[in-house]
């Protein structure tokens, strides 16, 4: 059996940091619905919207308030958004 020698062992790891940087999946799956951006997460089934203040929660008085954009009803998974 032949031993690894250290260029082999390099182009492994450089390999594996290919996949990881490239092809490794998010845990976030995105969609853009209009102007609306959206966020589920793939393992867990979480749904975030991209308010102007950053991510939160679709549900959130607050970020509904403090946001000027009004959305039609678009339903995302469990998560139903608008009046």
């Amino acid at each position: 059996m032949r031993t690894w020698t250290w260029y082999s062992k390099l182009l492994l790891v450089l390999v594996l940091a290919a996949f990881a940087y490239w092809v490794w999946p998010t845990p976030w799956k995105t969609y853009k619905t209009g102007r609306v951006n959206l966020r589920v997460n793939r393992f867990t089934g979480h749904t975030q919207r991209l308010w102007s203040s950053g991510w939160s929660d679709p549900d959130s008085e607050s970020q509904a308030a403090a946001d000027s954009t009004r959305i039609g009803s678009t339903r995302i998974g469990s998560t139903t958004l608008g009046p």
